[in-house]
């Protein structure tokens, strides 16, 4: 028989594979978005670099390092929040 009024039909576990997605493609687009503005900070940052006649060339390889130490950051932060939200996935499949 099936459930009449405001909640008839409702299925608890497919809203929760939906705010699964919805989160998933909130971190991408968000994601995307912090890495195209960074990676255009970071050219932007070497170009007044090396178009300076007065930076060293112990400068550029500091720039260079902090520059390899964020995007690692940033790939490493992406690699957790995928695992995290894949787990969750994984546990929603095996509720159903």
């Amino acid at each position: 028989m099936e459930e009449k009024g405001i909640f008839g039909g409702f299925d608890p576990t497919m809203m929760a594979e939906d705010v699964l997605k919805f989160m998933r493609f909130s971190f991408d687009v968000a994601f995307g978005n912090v890495m195209k503005l960074q990676d255009f900070n970071m050219k932007m940052l070497k170009d007044m670099l090396e178009k300076s006649k007065d930076v060293q060339a112990d400068t550029v390889q500091v720039v260079s390092d902090f520059i390899e130490s964020a995007r690692k950051g940033r790939d490493d932060y992406k690699k957790m929040i995928t695992e995290g939200l894949e787990k969750v996935g994984e546990m929603l499949a095996r509720k159903k």
